[in-house]
């Protein structure tokens, strides 16, 4: 893949003494040029599927597409994606958590001046 294959340039490349000695490496600029070309699709797919995101849900819309990773990376882990509340709803501050491990699930809604919204069942 475009990691191992970034990986093994670097490594030619190390091996080199001097900077000036990886220029005569064969075959170097069409090898940069390949990778520069998977690294552009793979963002541009990257970028399609944040986008499909945002489609689905509108409020990911008001988070930078870093915040999003995190959010989607980390959606098995509601503590995490709870620090990014605030830039989607501009109400809520946190969310009251109950449970542990895998039964943890959201209770409540908090706001900034620490008002609580109880859901009738957590989710």
């Amino acid at each position: 893949g475009v990691d191992a294959e970034c990986v093994q340039l670097m490594r030619k490349v190390a091996q080199k003494p001097q900077a000036l000695s990886v220029l005569d490496m064969e075959g170097l600029p069409r090898q940069l040029e390949r990778q520069e070309g998977l690294m552009a699709r793979i963002q541009r797919a990257l970028g399609e599927y944040l986008e499909r995101q945002r489609a689905a849900f509108s409020r990911f819309y008001f988070v930078g597409d870093e915040d999003l990773l995190e959010i989607i990376g980390n959606s098995d882990e509601p503590g995490k994606v709870t620090a990014h509340l605030g830039k989607m709803f501009a109400a809520v501050s946190s969310v009251a958590l109950e449970g542990e491990g895998a039964e943890l699930r959201a209770a409540a809604l908090v706001s900034r001046d620490g008002e609580e919204v109880k859901l009738d069942a957590p989710v």
